[in-house]
């Protein structure tokens, strides 16, 4: 691994925990309608 790849791969594990935490116990339809998710999708 080059420097870096590893502070690199801790910030996509990080995200991907959020993301988890954020739609776990939500249907898709609810994340379709919620206005947080529209705004971190543009």
């Amino acid at each position: 691994m080059r420097k870096g790849d590893v502070a690199r791969l801790r910030h996509m594990l990080d995200a991907a925990r959020e993301a988890r935490f954020f739609t776990e116990g939500r249907s898709r339809a609810d994340l379709d309608t919620d206005r947080q998710v529209e705004a971190i999708r543009r």
